[in-house]
């Protein structure tokens, strides 16, 4: 699972952040003709590319919209293994290293999990493999960063996860 920001979404046409291919009367240059893009990443698509599934970001227009947006994301998460994720939302932030933390926006940029596209050459049998459960998390971020010990535990759950030998997101320890 990836979100790469060049690929459209579905709900791009709905969402607020969508600007269409055309020329941008707002911009420097009046006359250019710019790419479909997303104003939230600032990336243009790549219109070569298939569509992500879903992006988690989108917000549409009208009354009751983020109650209306939630439900359709909830929708969808509830069918993969989102729901579960530590990188869900918020589902993992509490749980983050308060002393690494600088700001908590950063859970946004360097954690969450911004949308769903299958990725056949990471995803194992098509399990997530940026999936983390929150009790796997909580292993990874009381594990002390010095070392690399923090990476080789986290890498060891997602590889472990991805291999099909214990139940997705199930504790387990090196030994077992």
């Amino acid at each position: 699972m990836k979100r790469e920001f060049w690929r459209k979404a579905p709900q791009c046409k709905k969402c607020i952040y969508h600007i269409p291919e055309g020329k941008r009367p707002d911009s420097n240059d009046s006359e250019t003709v710019w790419k479909e893009s997303c104003r939230f990443t600032g990336h243009s698509f790549w219109p070569e590319l298939e569509e992500a599934e879903i992006c988690f970001d989108f917000r549409s227009t009208g009354k009751d919209a983020d109650i209306v947006d939630k439900a359709e994301k909830d929708k969808w998460v509830k069918g993969h293994l989102c729901a579960k994720c530590a990188f869900y939302g918020m589902n993992g932030f509490d749980l983050r290293d308060q002393t690494l933390i600088r700001k908590p926006e950063e859970w946004h940029a360097q954690h969450r999990c911004r949308g769903y596209l299958h990725c056949v050459d990471h995803d194992k049998e098509g399990f997530c493999s940026s999936f983390l459960s929150i009790d796997q998390w909580a292993v990874v971020e009381s594990t002390p960063i010095y070392g690399g010990e923090r990476r080789r535990k986290w890498d060891f759950f997602r590889e472990n996860n991805t291999s099909g030998k214990t139940e997705p997101g199930s504790i387990i320890t090196e030994k077992d």
